[in-house]
């Protein structure tokens, strides 16, 4: 994604960047918490978010904090217990 820049907290003069997955030119720059598919909500990330087709695209370093995130919420949760029927 050439219009994407970490480094930048607004989007560039160019406006939104072209969304890979609708083609839309419609993915704009987001702070703070985001809402995956599964409902889980990963605080204080940066992510590009497409306003037609809802499709999200994070950059190395904050796809490493949702992964890091969603191995400490497994970490937390209780094993599910398994169900013996006789």
């Amino acid at each position: 994604m050439s219009n994407y820049n970490p480094n930048h907290s607004k989007l560039g003069a160019d406006g939104p960047a072209t969304c890979f997955n609708c083609g839309k030119r419609a993915m704009v720059l987001k702070v703070g918490e985001c809402r995956m598919l599964d409902g889980c909500i990963v605080p204080d990330v940066e992510y590009l978010e497409c306003l037609a087709c809802g499709e999200k695209l994070f950059d190395g370093p904050n796809t490493d904090k949702v992964v890091s995130y969603r191995k400490s919420l497994r970490k937390r949760s209780p094993k599910p217990k398994t169900l013996t029927y006789a």
